[in-house]
């Protein structure tokens, strides 16, 4: 018998006790494509050919098995010559355990061509394979069925083998690779075996195409563990596991494109300390938890193009993973985040990303840092598009967060956040919420329709740049300055044809506001409400029913600036030491008051002078003459 220690998989023991109760009462009541439902049935197929039974054999081309390949020949049990051109065949037979332990069959040690077709492989021994293949080259196993096995398929140490075709089913495991390269894997049926489906250790450069692998309950579809690289996993269907297609590593440069892998009762894909992997146009909806998950300081992937819908947590999901790249995704509909970066992720890309629909937030990051969101489409989620939390030295540029249920973008407890060149509109509440966050930019935003403010800036922010947005058309006021916001620079503004003010600071000091344009608001175009040392200067604010207007705030300076069509220039109520100087007005108030009718005789009077000064030159030169 076959002297060899199975300990690659100790974890599969844990549930073994529990695995020979649910082997019982298993269901196969499971979906078996045309393709690979050739018999239309999982049941014993010897009652459909006439077969011979073998226990626990041994092919051993060294000759330390039962049998060399040139004896099985010449024992009648097989055909061909073992060349390229006439691979020795071994068709139709049965291999069991006969009840003393080991593998059905066990090939060993073997270079030639061989090819297993439309064989049986059941009852292994505990621990043992109904299929061993162990330092094999140059075979295919094809239109095989096994189950009732501990492993269904064990390959040790096996390259340039072909795995098409086969039925593995009702075994611990379906499938186990280690130390194996260059295979082909495909079209299989590894399904409702009791923990796994295709088990892939220390392996690469496999392909894994076009399988069925459903319901494999305790653990996953396909799992990937130790050093298996640059394996191509594509066009497999992967549902009703505990996760469809998993990676634990160090794993990298692994391709896992075109899979689908739905209602798994924890993840469809995860990746779990795996790097410079691609995963690419997956199907991973309907997962209990995540559609696509990163963990364990996974690094350098690319995710994109994937379709993450309709999970019970996180379409897709980053923890304390770093540099990757989040690319052209779709998460909608998801039961809480469509895009989730936590605990400590840096330098992520989440780039063109549709992300609607979610009950919670299109992006939500937490505890996280440098991390770029581009050019994405968040609209019409339950309580944000993009809401960061604690992050800071990020960027958010061009997205655009349309209908949400509170803010189009949400900036929380953040420090050095650029937040450049948005559309933020028709949200229920701001456009942009700045809350409790020190040195952030806000800048060329575009934010109208909101129904609070365009640009609120809110809770002890200080120090931030609030600098050329355009907010218009909202409910409230285009900018909003909000409780014990210091120190803050708003420049280059335009706050207008909002329903209130352009531009309102309330319970806030020493903030600079210069350069805007906040005109044609349906209230005033600048408004302080018990806000004090605030600079106001060279703004425009027309049209308005004060161009600025100080309630209950006190030794603010309100200098060169043009308020022109209010109903009042400038007003202050309840205030104390306020400044006014150098306005231009179209209406009498406090300080230098300048009306257009004076301007206009002015400039009337210097054009009076002109001509004068020209006639008089004109009749000096002509009584010269």
């Amino acid at each position: 018998m076959l002297n060899k220690r199975k300990q690659k998989l100790p974890i599969f023991l844990m549930t073994f006790l529990t695995s020979i109760i649910l082997a019982i009462t298993i269901s196969t009541n499971f979906y078996i494509s045309n393709e690979f439902n050739k018999t239309n049935t999982f049941n014993d197929p010897t009652s459909l050919k006439t077969a011979d039974i073998f226990s626990d054999i041994i092919i051993d081309d060294t000759g330390g098995g039962d049998y060399t390949w040139e004896e099985f020949k010449a024992s009648g049990y097989c055909s061909g010559s073992g060349t390229s051109g006439s691979p020795y065949l071994v068709e139709d037979h049965i291999f069991d355990n006969d009840g003393l332990g080991d593998d059905c069959l066990a090939i060993i040690n073997s270079r030639k061509y061989f090819i297993l077709r439309n064989c049986t492989f059941r009852d292994s021994a505990l621990f043992d394979a109904g299929l061993f293949l162990d330092n094999v080259t140059n075979g295919v196993i094809d239109e095989c069925f096994a189950y009732d096995n501990y492993i269904g398929f064990d390959l040790d140490n096996v390259n340039d083998t072909e795995i098409t075709d086969n039925h593995i089913y009702e075994n611990i495991a379906g499938m186990t690779l280690e130390g194996s390269n260059f295979n082909t894997i495909d079209n299989n049926n590894v399904s409702a075996n009791i923990d796994i489906g295709i088990y892939i250790s220390s392996s690469s450069s496999n392909t894994i195409s076009d399988n069925l692998l459903n319901n494999n309950q305790n653990f996953h579809g396909i799992w990937l563990v130790s050093n298996s690289n640059e394996n191509e996993i594509f066009g497999n269907t992967a549902n009703l596991n505990t996760i469809g297609i998993a990676i634990d590593g160090p794993c990298t440069g692994n391709t896992i494109s075109n899979n689908e892998v739905i209602n798994n009762t924890n993840s469809g894909i995860q990746l779990d300390d795996a790097d410079n992997n691609i995963l690419s146009s997956n199907i991973a909806n309907d997962n209990t938890i995540y559609g696509i998950y990163l963990l364990g300081g996974s690094e350098d992937n690319t995710i994109s193009n994937n379709e993450a819908n309709d999970n019970s947590v996180i379409g897709i999901g980053l923890e304390n993973s770093h540099k990757n790249t989040l690319l052209s995704n779709t998460a909608n509909d998801n039961t809480v985040n469509g895009i989730y970066l936590a605990s400590g992720s840096q330098y992520n890309t989440v780039l063109k990303n549709i992300l609607n629909y979610n009950d919670v937030s299109g992006i939500y990051s937490d505890f996280c840092s440098n991390n770029e969101y581009i050019q994405n489409k968040l609209n019409h989620n339950g309580v944000g598009g993009i809401l960061l939390e604690s992050c800071q030295d990020s960027v958010i540029h061009d997205n655009t967060a349309y209908n949400n249920l509170v803010n189009g973008i949400s900036i929380n407890n953040a420090n050095n956040i650029t937040c450049t060149d948005n559309t933020v509109y028709e949200n229920n509440q701001n456009g942009i919420l700045l809350s409790d966050s020190d040195e952030c930019k806000i800048e060329n935003n575009n934010a109208h329709h909101n129904g609070f403010d365009g640009i609120r800036i809110y809770d002890n922010s200080r120090w931030n740049v609030i600098k050329s947005n355009i907010a218009r058309y909202n409910n409230l006021s285009g900018i909003h300055l909000l409780t014990n916001c210091r120190n803050n620079l708003v420049m280059d503004n335009t706050a207008s044809y909002n329903e209130e003010h352009g531009i309102l600071l309330d319970s806030s000091d020493i903030n600079t506001l210069t350069g805007n344009t906040a005109s044609n608001n349906e209230m005033n175009g600048i408004h302080l409400f018990s806000s004090d040392s605030n600079s106001i200067f060279s703004n425009t604010a027309n049209n308005n029913k004060n161009g600025t207007f100080l309630d209950n705030s006190n030794n603010n300076i309100v200098a060169n600036n043009i308020f022109l069509g209010n109903d009042d220039c400038y007003n202050e109520t309840g205030s104390t030491g306020n400044i006014f100087f150098d306005n231009i007005c179209t209406s009498a108030g406090k300080g230098l008051a300048i009306d257009l009718s004076t301007i206009l005789l002015i400039i009337c009077i210097i054009e009076g002078v002109i001509i004068a000064a020209a006639a008089s030159m004109y009749f000096i030169k002509k009584r010269k003459s």
